[in-house]
């Protein structure tokens, strides 16, 4: 199954900006998450508190809609879907 992820802002810079992934049907977004993050030296502390929950300030969008950071540990992801994952977003 096919899946992109997007990073915006300084996720962006620390993640790269697109992961086009192919998992296993059922899989969780927040383990494609965790991979993700392992690939940088402090990626889990940036996306993930020390109780392994997404941090408050990380926003998960799909399909334009957002995704509550507790329903991330069980929502499976969907064949061609693409997850937007952005930083706290601020505006003056």
């Amino acid at each position: 199954m096919n899946v992109t992820i997007r990073f915006f802002a300084q996720f962006r810079e620390r993640f790269g900006p697109v992961h086009e992934l192919t998992v296993p049907k059922g899989m969780q977004l927040i383990k494609v998450l965790r991979e993700i993050a392992a690939r940088t030296s402090d990626g889990e502390a940036v996306l993930f508190a020390p109780d392994g929950r997404l941090n408050d300030y990380v926003i998960i969008m799909r399909d334009s809609a957002r995704i509550d950071r507790d329903r991330a540990a069980t929502l499976e992801l969907r064949e061609g879907e693409t997850i937007a994952v952005f930083p706290p977003i601020a505006g003056g």
